[in-house]
Protein backbone atom coordinates (compact mmCIF):
# COMPACT_ATOMS: atom_id res chain seq x y z
CA UNK A 1 0.00 0.00 0.00
CA UNK A 2 1.40 3.48 -1.09
CA UNK A 3 -0.13 6.59 0.47
CA UNK A 4 -0.78 9.80 -1.01
CA UNK A 5 -0.90 13.13 -0.20
CA UNK A 6 -2.60 15.76 -2.78
CA UNK A 7 -0.63 18.91 -3.39
CA UNK A 8 -1.10 22.29 -5.63
CA UNK A 9 1.29 24.29 -7.42
CA UNK A 10 0.73 27.88 -6.26
CA UNK A 11 2.85 31.24 -6.31
CA UNK A 12 3.64 32.95 -3.13
CA UNK A 13 3.45 36.52 -3.07
CA UNK A 14 5.61 38.20 0.03
CA UNK A 15 3.76 40.34 2.17
CA UNK A 16 4.67 43.45 3.53
CA UNK A 17 2.70 45.02 6.31
CA UNK A 18 4.57 46.93 8.19
CA UNK A 19 8.12 48.76 8.48
CA UNK A 20 10.11 45.74 10.75
CA UNK A 21 12.90 43.41 9.38
CA UNK A 22 12.18 39.79 10.47
CA UNK A 23 15.35 39.33 12.26
CA UNK A 24 16.24 42.10 13.71
CA UNK A 25 12.45 43.86 14.45
CA UNK A 26 13.90 47.03 13.64
CA UNK A 27 12.98 49.69 11.40
CA UNK A 28 15.96 50.24 8.88
CA UNK A 29 16.47 50.28 4.98
CA UNK A 30 15.23 46.98 2.97
CA UNK A 31 17.55 45.20 0.95
CA UNK A 32 16.67 41.93 -1.38
CA UNK A 33 17.57 38.61 0.53
CA UNK A 34 18.02 35.73 -1.79
CA UNK A 35 16.27 33.10 0.55
CA UNK A 36 18.59 30.58 -1.01
CA UNK A 37 21.81 31.66 -2.15
CA UNK A 38 22.01 32.78 -6.18
CA UNK A 39 24.99 31.08 -6.43
CA UNK A 40 23.60 27.91 -5.78
CA UNK A 41 20.80 28.37 -8.76
CA UNK A 42 21.86 28.05 -12.80
CA UNK A 43 20.97 31.43 -13.56
CA UNK A 44 20.39 34.68 -11.77
CA UNK A 45 17.28 34.59 -12.79
CA UNK A 46 16.07 31.63 -11.00
CA UNK A 47 14.83 33.00 -7.36
CA UNK A 48 13.08 32.60 -4.40
CA UNK A 49 13.30 36.58 -2.50
CA UNK A 50 12.12 38.66 0.09
CA UNK A 51 12.28 42.33 -1.26
CA UNK A 52 10.41 43.60 1.61
CA UNK A 53 11.58 41.84 4.98
CA UNK A 54 15.18 42.04 5.78
CA UNK A 55 17.38 44.78 6.39
CA UNK A 56 20.95 45.52 4.98
CA UNK A 57 22.45 44.68 7.98
CA UNK A 58 21.13 41.62 8.55
CA UNK A 59 21.22 40.41 5.17
CA UNK A 60 24.87 41.28 5.17
CA UNK A 61 25.13 38.89 8.86
CA UNK A 62 23.24 36.11 6.91
CA UNK A 63 25.61 36.28 3.95
CA UNK A 64 28.34 35.56 5.89
CA UNK A 65 26.89 31.81 6.56
CA UNK A 66 26.42 31.67 3.04
CA UNK A 67 30.17 33.22 2.07
CA UNK A 68 31.44 30.56 4.43
CA UNK A 69 29.29 27.10 3.50
CA UNK A 70 30.12 28.60 -0.19
CA UNK A 71 33.91 29.00 0.07
CA UNK A 72 34.99 26.26 2.69
CA UNK A 73 32.15 23.75 2.64
CA UNK A 74 32.24 20.69 0.07
CA UNK A 75 29.13 22.61 -1.20
CA UNK A 76 31.65 24.80 -2.85
CA UNK A 77 33.16 21.61 -4.66
CA UNK A 78 28.85 21.09 -5.86
CA UNK A 79 28.52 24.46 -6.79
CA UNK A 80 31.40 23.61 -9.50
CA UNK A 81 29.70 20.81 -10.71
CA UNK A 82 26.69 21.68 -11.37
CA UNK A 83 25.72 25.65 -10.93
CA UNK A 84 29.15 27.27 -12.23
CA UNK A 85 28.44 28.58 -15.82
CA UNK A 86 30.67 31.26 -18.14
CA UNK A 87 29.05 34.20 -16.47
CA UNK A 88 29.79 33.18 -12.72
CA UNK A 89 33.10 33.04 -10.66
CA UNK A 90 34.20 30.53 -8.02
CA UNK A 91 34.92 31.33 -4.53
CA UNK A 92 36.14 28.32 -3.57
CA UNK A 93 39.05 28.60 -0.35
CA UNK A 94 39.16 25.13 0.92
CA UNK A 95 42.10 24.04 3.46
CA UNK A 96 44.66 23.66 0.95
CA UNK A 97 44.47 20.55 -1.51
CA UNK A 98 46.73 18.54 -3.07
CA UNK A 99 47.60 15.95 -6.17
CA UNK A 100 50.10 13.77 -6.75
CA UNK A 101 52.87 14.58 -10.04
CA UNK A 102 53.57 11.35 -11.21
CA UNK A 103 57.20 12.67 -13.13
CA UNK A 104 58.59 14.40 -9.89
CA UNK A 105 57.39 11.67 -7.67
CA UNK A 106 55.88 14.17 -4.90
CA UNK A 107 52.87 15.99 -3.84
CA UNK A 108 51.93 19.33 -5.44
CA UNK A 109 49.63 22.17 -3.76
CA UNK A 110 46.92 23.36 -6.33
CA UNK A 111 43.69 25.91 -6.25
CA UNK A 112 40.13 25.33 -8.37
CA UNK A 113 39.39 27.84 -11.32
CA UNK A 114 36.38 28.09 -12.41
CA UNK A 115 35.14 24.92 -14.79
CA UNK A 116 37.45 22.60 -12.38
CA UNK A 117 40.98 24.04 -13.78
CA UNK A 118 43.58 23.08 -11.37
CA UNK A 119 45.79 26.43 -10.60
CA UNK A 120 49.31 25.42 -9.20
CA UNK A 121 51.00 28.29 -7.33
CA UNK A 122 54.81 28.29 -7.20
CA UNK A 123 56.03 26.80 -4.61
CA UNK A 124 59.62 26.05 -3.15
CA UNK A 125 59.60 22.21 -1.61
CA UNK A 126 62.64 20.24 1.13
CA UNK A 127 62.58 16.83 -1.06
CA UNK A 128 63.31 13.73 0.49
CA UNK A 129 66.44 13.67 0.23
CA UNK A 130 67.36 16.75 1.70
CA UNK A 131 67.47 19.01 -1.89
CA UNK A 132 65.83 22.23 -2.54
CA UNK A 133 63.45 22.10 -5.45
CA UNK A 134 61.13 24.85 -6.72
CA UNK A 135 57.85 24.09 -8.84
CA UNK A 136 56.23 26.79 -11.17
CA UNK A 137 53.92 26.72 -13.87
CA UNK A 138 56.31 28.67 -16.27
CA UNK A 139 59.59 27.76 -16.16
CA UNK A 140 61.11 30.82 -17.62
CA UNK A 141 59.43 33.31 -14.76
CA UNK A 142 61.36 32.69 -11.68
CA UNK A 143 59.97 35.94 -10.52
CA UNK A 144 57.30 33.89 -7.81
CA UNK A 145 60.38 31.44 -6.59
CA UNK A 146 62.91 34.62 -5.77
CA UNK A 147 59.95 36.14 -3.76
CA UNK A 148 59.64 32.91 -2.11
CA UNK A 149 63.45 33.33 -0.97
CA UNK A 150 63.13 36.29 -0.35
CA UNK A 151 60.18 36.14 2.17
CA UNK A 152 61.85 33.76 4.02
CA UNK A 153 65.07 35.30 4.56
CA UNK A 154 63.24 38.55 5.72
CA UNK A 155 60.70 36.52 7.94
CA UNK A 156 57.28 37.30 6.26
CA UNK A 157 55.73 34.47 6.11
CA UNK A 158 52.61 32.45 7.63
CA UNK A 159 52.38 29.25 8.68
CA UNK A 160 49.94 26.34 8.04
CA UNK A 161 50.91 23.52 10.23
CA UNK A 162 48.93 20.48 9.53
CA UNK A 163 48.86 16.75 10.80
CA UNK A 164 46.80 15.78 8.13
CA UNK A 165 48.31 16.13 5.24
CA UNK A 166 49.56 12.78 3.20
CA UNK A 167 52.55 10.92 4.80
CA UNK A 168 54.85 10.99 2.23
CA UNK A 169 53.90 15.31 1.53
CA UNK A 170 57.76 17.01 2.11
CA UNK A 171 57.50 20.63 3.39
CA UNK A 172 57.34 23.68 1.40
CA UNK A 173 56.74 27.49 0.83
CA UNK A 174 53.76 28.42 -1.06
CA UNK A 175 53.40 31.57 -2.96
CA UNK A 176 50.00 32.83 -3.41
CA UNK A 177 48.40 36.22 -4.12
CA UNK A 178 51.63 37.81 -3.01
CA UNK A 179 51.82 36.35 0.52
CA UNK A 180 54.17 33.40 1.22
CA UNK A 181 52.95 30.15 3.60
CA UNK A 182 55.16 27.40 4.67
CA UNK A 183 53.26 24.03 5.01
CA UNK A 184 54.14 21.05 6.66
CA UNK A 185 53.02 18.36 8.85
CA UNK A 186 54.47 19.18 12.10
CA UNK A 187 56.60 21.78 14.00
CA UNK A 188 59.94 19.26 13.38
CA UNK A 189 59.07 19.63 9.26
CA UNK A 190 58.53 23.26 9.49
CA UNK A 191 61.82 24.23 11.39
CA UNK A 192 64.07 21.71 9.24
CA UNK A 193 62.70 23.73 6.17
CA UNK A 194 63.61 26.79 7.21
CA UNK A 195 67.35 24.95 8.34
CA UNK A 196 68.18 23.72 4.86
CA UNK A 197 66.70 26.92 3.20
CA UNK A 198 68.87 28.67 4.80
CA UNK A 199 72.02 26.61 4.96
CA UNK A 200 71.91 25.44 1.33
CA UNK A 201 73.57 27.77 -1.68
CA UNK A 202 71.84 28.16 -4.77
CA UNK A 203 70.36 30.35 -7.05
CA UNK A 204 67.10 31.04 -8.34
CA UNK A 205 67.08 29.72 -12.02
CA UNK A 206 64.94 27.62 -14.81
CA UNK A 207 67.12 24.94 -14.26
CA UNK A 208 65.63 24.36 -10.44
CA UNK A 209 62.37 24.89 -11.56
CA UNK A 210 60.18 21.60 -13.26
CA UNK A 211 56.38 21.26 -14.31
CA UNK A 212 54.10 18.99 -14.27
CA UNK A 213 52.62 16.66 -16.64
CA UNK A 214 50.41 13.58 -15.14
CA UNK A 215 48.89 12.60 -11.89
CA UNK A 216 46.97 9.66 -10.47
CA UNK A 217 45.70 10.88 -6.89
CA UNK A 218 43.95 13.97 -5.48
CA UNK A 219 43.39 14.84 -2.10
CA UNK A 220 40.92 17.31 -1.52
CA UNK A 221 40.53 19.12 1.71
CA UNK A 222 37.61 20.90 2.98
CA UNK A 223 36.03 22.39 6.55
CA UNK A 224 32.94 21.32 8.20
CA UNK A 225 31.20 23.03 10.68
CA UNK A 226 27.87 21.66 11.91
CA UNK A 227 26.55 25.19 13.80
CA UNK A 228 27.29 27.08 10.36
CA UNK A 229 25.50 24.28 8.85
CA UNK A 230 22.78 24.52 11.58
CA UNK A 231 22.65 28.63 11.47
CA UNK A 232 22.55 28.35 7.24
CA UNK A 233 19.92 25.83 6.83
CA UNK A 234 17.81 28.02 9.91
CA UNK A 235 18.68 31.10 8.10
CA UNK A 236 17.21 29.43 5.00
CA UNK A 237 13.84 27.91 6.58
CA UNK A 238 13.04 31.09 8.68
CA UNK A 239 13.29 33.25 5.10
CA UNK A 240 11.27 30.23 3.29
CA UNK A 241 8.44 30.54 6.38
CA UNK A 242 8.09 34.29 5.84
CA UNK A 243 7.47 33.80 2.21
CA UNK A 244 4.69 31.70 2.49
CA UNK A 245 3.37 33.19 5.62
CA UNK A 246 4.36 36.70 6.35
CA UNK A 247 6.69 38.88 8.43
CA UNK A 248 3.78 39.13 11.02
CA UNK A 249 4.01 35.24 11.72
CA UNK A 250 7.74 35.20 11.58
CA UNK A 251 7.73 38.41 14.03
CA UNK A 252 6.03 36.53 16.51
CA UNK A 253 8.13 35.51 20.28
CA UNK A 254 8.19 32.03 19.40
CA UNK A 255 10.91 32.22 16.53
CA UNK A 256 13.12 34.64 18.98
CA UNK A 257 15.54 31.34 19.15
CA UNK A 258 16.09 31.10 15.81
CA UNK A 259 16.61 35.24 14.96
CA UNK A 260 19.05 35.30 18.08
CA UNK A 261 20.81 31.89 16.52
CA UNK A 262 21.48 32.87 13.26
CA UNK A 263 22.36 36.55 14.34
CA UNK A 264 24.72 35.39 16.72
CA UNK A 265 27.39 35.32 13.76
CA UNK A 266 29.58 32.47 12.25
CA UNK A 267 31.37 30.15 14.56
CA UNK A 268 35.13 29.59 14.20
CA UNK A 269 34.68 26.13 15.28
CA UNK A 270 34.94 23.30 12.56
CA UNK A 271 36.82 19.79 11.96
CA UNK A 272 38.37 19.23 8.24
CA UNK A 273 36.92 17.05 5.91
CA UNK A 274 39.50 15.09 3.11
CA UNK A 275 38.36 13.82 -0.30
CA UNK A 276 39.90 11.89 -2.79
CA UNK A 277 38.72 10.91 -6.33
CA UNK A 278 36.92 7.97 -5.07
CA UNK A 279 35.08 10.09 -2.73
CA UNK A 280 35.44 11.05 1.28
CA UNK A 281 38.82 9.80 2.77
CA UNK A 282 37.37 8.22 5.68
CA UNK A 283 33.64 7.52 6.71
CA UNK A 284 34.08 10.50 9.35
CA UNK A 285 34.65 12.56 6.47
CA UNK A 286 30.85 11.94 5.27
CA UNK A 287 28.54 15.34 6.57
CA UNK A 288 25.84 13.93 8.30
CA UNK A 289 22.12 14.33 9.02
CA UNK A 290 21.18 17.50 11.19
CA UNK A 291 18.41 17.36 13.78
CA UNK A 292 18.01 20.50 16.32
CA UNK A 293 15.52 21.65 18.23
CA UNK A 294 15.59 25.90 17.62
CA UNK A 295 12.58 26.75 19.78
CA UNK A 296 12.59 28.99 22.94
CA UNK A 297 12.42 26.30 25.71
CA UNK A 298 14.27 23.81 23.54
CA UNK A 299 11.23 20.89 25.02
CA UNK A 300 10.37 19.67 21.90
CA UNK A 301 9.38 16.23 21.74
CA UNK A 302 10.92 13.48 19.33
CA UNK A 303 9.18 14.05 16.19
CA UNK A 304 8.65 12.60 12.97
CA UNK A 305 10.42 14.43 9.52
CA UNK A 306 8.95 14.61 6.04
CA UNK A 307 11.98 14.19 3.96
CA UNK A 308 11.96 15.57 0.59
CA UNK A 309 13.89 13.57 -1.68
CA UNK A 310 16.59 15.74 -4.19
CA UNK A 311 19.71 14.60 -6.55
CA UNK A 312 22.66 16.83 -6.43
CA UNK A 313 22.33 19.95 -7.66
CA UNK A 314 18.35 20.40 -6.31
CA UNK A 315 17.18 22.52 -3.16
CA UNK A 316 13.75 21.28 -0.92
CA UNK A 317 12.76 23.26 1.61
CA UNK A 318 9.05 21.94 3.34
CA UNK A 319 7.63 23.86 6.32
CA UNK A 320 4.81 21.99 7.88
CA UNK A 321 2.85 21.84 11.19
CA UNK A 322 2.91 18.40 13.44
CA UNK A 323 0.38 19.02 16.63
CA UNK A 324 1.38 22.32 17.63
CA UNK A 325 4.99 22.26 16.80
CA UNK A 326 6.02 24.25 13.45
CA UNK A 327 9.14 22.31 12.02
CA UNK A 328 11.17 22.44 8.69
CA UNK A 329 12.78 19.78 6.64
CA UNK A 330 15.62 21.17 4.49
CA UNK A 331 17.89 19.24 1.79
CA UNK A 332 20.54 21.50 -0.13
CA UNK A 333 22.08 20.05 -3.62
CA UNK A 334 21.89 16.71 -2.60
CA UNK A 335 23.72 17.19 1.14
CA UNK A 336 22.33 14.83 4.28
CA UNK A 337 18.69 17.02 5.10
CA UNK A 338 18.36 18.87 8.38
CA UNK A 339 15.13 18.97 10.47
CA UNK A 340 14.55 21.74 12.62
CA UNK A 341 12.16 22.19 15.00
CA UNK A 342 11.06 26.04 14.66
CA UNK A 343 8.55 27.43 16.95
CA UNK A 344 5.56 25.40 19.95
CA UNK A 345 3.84 24.54 21.62
CA UNK A 346 0.62 24.96 20.33
CA UNK A 347 1.54 27.12 17.38
CA UNK A 348 -0.42 26.59 14.09
CA UNK A 349 0.51 27.39 10.41
CA UNK A 350 -2.29 28.14 7.74
CA UNK A 351 -1.04 25.33 5.07
CA UNK A 352 1.48 22.93 4.59
CA UNK A 353 4.48 24.36 2.12
CA UNK A 354 7.16 22.59 -0.06
CA UNK A 355 9.92 25.01 -2.27
CA UNK A 356 11.42 22.88 -4.81
CA UNK A 357 14.46 24.23 -6.96
CA UNK A 358 15.71 21.83 -9.94
CA UNK A 359 18.74 23.00 -11.55
CA UNK A 360 17.79 21.01 -14.77
CA UNK A 361 14.43 22.95 -15.07
CA UNK A 362 16.64 26.04 -13.49
CA UNK A 363 13.59 27.11 -11.85
CA UNK A 364 11.48 26.88 -8.16
CA UNK A 365 8.38 25.33 -8.04
CA UNK A 366 6.37 26.18 -5.10
CA UNK A 367 3.62 23.51 -3.36
CA UNK A 368 0.71 23.50 -0.90
CA UNK A 369 -1.88 21.44 0.36
CA UNK A 370 -4.78 21.26 -2.17
CA UNK A 371 -8.20 22.86 -1.02
CA UNK A 372 -8.87 24.37 -4.34
CA UNK A 373 -10.89 21.29 -6.37
CA UNK A 374 -11.07 23.42 -9.87
CA UNK A 375 -7.10 23.34 -10.15
CA UNK A 376 -5.15 19.85 -11.03
CA UNK A 377 -3.85 17.97 -7.95
CA UNK A 378 -0.14 16.66 -7.31
CA UNK A 379 -0.35 13.72 -5.19
CA UNK A 380 3.24 13.19 -3.24
CA UNK A 381 4.29 10.47 -1.58
CA UNK A 382 4.12 10.73 2.14
CA UNK A 383 5.22 7.43 4.47
CA UNK A 384 2.99 5.67 6.44
CA UNK A 385 3.38 7.14 10.45
CA UNK A 386 3.84 10.73 9.48
CA UNK A 387 1.51 11.00 6.64
CA UNK A 388 -1.34 10.03 9.37
CA UNK A 389 0.25 12.58 11.81
CA UNK A 390 -0.06 14.93 8.84
CA UNK A 391 -3.68 14.39 7.95
CA UNK A 392 -4.56 14.56 11.62
CA UNK A 393 -2.75 18.67 12.05
CA UNK A 394 -4.41 19.41 9.01
CA UNK A 395 -7.56 17.52 9.44
CA UNK A 396 -7.29 16.07 5.40
CA UNK A 397 -10.50 14.64 5.09
CA UNK A 398 -8.96 12.48 1.75
CA UNK A 399 -6.00 10.70 1.24
CA UNK A 400 -5.45 8.81 -1.54
CA UNK A 401 -4.42 5.42 -2.05
CA UNK A 402 -2.46 3.00 -4.22
CA UNK A 403 -2.03 -0.45 -4.76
Amino acid sequence: MKDFIAFQEFIPHEKANDDRCIWCKLCTPRNKAHIISKKLTVSSHAVATLKFNVCQKCNSKCGELEQWVLRYSPLAWIRFLCYLGSNKRSELMTAPSYFYANNIGEWLVYNIEVGGKKAIPSQVLLLRNGNIKMFSQDPQNTQEAEAIVTSLQNRRFRTDINCKLPADFCPRALFEKGAVTIIAQTDKDYKLFLKELFTQKYEVTSSNLFQIDSSTQDRQHFRWSRINWLKFCAKVSYETLCLFEGPRRCLEPEFGMIRNYVLDGLSKEYRELIFTDHGPFKTSDIPTFVNADLTVEQKSPSLPAILGHVEAGMHNVIIYEIDGWICSSISIAGFPPCFLVMGGPNVHLVDLYEMTYDEEEDNFHFLRLAYDHTKPVIPLYVEGDIRRTIANTYKLRAIESSQ
